[in-house]
């Protein structure tokens, strides 16, 4: 028997245009001390999620933070990753930490991305 969000609605061929049309990603504000700022994520989009799990191990924490934070119109905060290689272990540690878990992922020591 299937459950009741699986039999709530089944997508139908005229529907798929309005659901690509939106956004269905999840977000989390979270309150970096060393900021003294709350930065809003948001999760990665399959594209995204790829590219993480390609690139250098070195890369992984500033591209998925990069990639994660947006404003309140969901427009990216750090365009550039590299910019956020001198900013504070903890509070990028903190950030790539709830990135993770945002979405379902967890990160190995040298901080990339993968599935599990």
């Amino acid at each position: 028997m299937p459950d009741q969000k699986q039999a709530a609605e089944l997508l139908g061929a005229d529907g798929v245009e309005e659901l690509l049309a939106g956004d269905d990603r999840a977000t989390v504000d979270v309150y970096v001390p060393e900021w003294k700022k709350t930065i809003r994520l948001r999760q990665m989009t399959a594209a995204e999620l790829f590219t993480i799990s390609e690139a250098d191990k070195k890369d992984g924490m500033f591209l998925a933070v990069s990639m994660c934070a947006v404003d309140a119109k969901g427009n990216l905060l750090f365009k550039d990753p590299e910019r956020l290689r001198g900013r504070s272990a903890n509070a990028m540690s903190l950030l790539q930490n709830e990135v993770m878990k945002l979405n379902g992922l967890s990160v190995n020591a040298a901080g990339i991305a993968k599935n599990g």
